[in-house]
């Protein structure tokens, strides 16, 4: 039996989160949540994947953090709709892909398992 794919969402808003849980959880996810300021460290051991969901200019600089200690880690950052700027900001600082909010759920899905692919998790 493999392990599971383990995804930490980093946000400022926990409520805000449910619905992305309940459904990366009905894929077989093991998804664990932070406040995202301050808190990396208590997502040691690091996860597959951190989805960074703030909307603080922080976001930027978690993902260069995560980038600096595990290099290998996925990292998928949410901007909101009116932040184009954000957009590239998020690939300069190492994020392997964005999401624009508000957005679908089936989008979360369809990238976290693009991201579980680019991560060698399918074959």
């Amino acid at each position: 039996m493999s392990k599971p794919f383990r995804i930490s969402i980093l946000t400022n808003d926990l409520a805000r989160t449910d619905l992305e849980l309940s459904h990366l959880r009905e894929q077989g996810y093991i998804v664990e949540t932070y406040q995202a300021v301050g808190n990396l460290q208590l997502a040691q051991p690091f996860p597959d994947l951190f989805i960074i969901d703030t909307t603080s200019l922080d976001q930027f600089n978690l993902v260069t953090q995560i980038r600096h200690l595990s290099p290998h880690v996925g990292v998928l950052v949410t901007i909101p709709l009116t932040n184009q700027e954000g957009r590239v900001q998020a690939f300069l600082a190492g994020a392997d892909n964005y999401l624009v909010r508000p957005y679908e759920v089936e989008e979360l899905l369809a990238i976290v398992g693009s991201l579980k692919r680019r991560l060698g998790w399918i074959k």
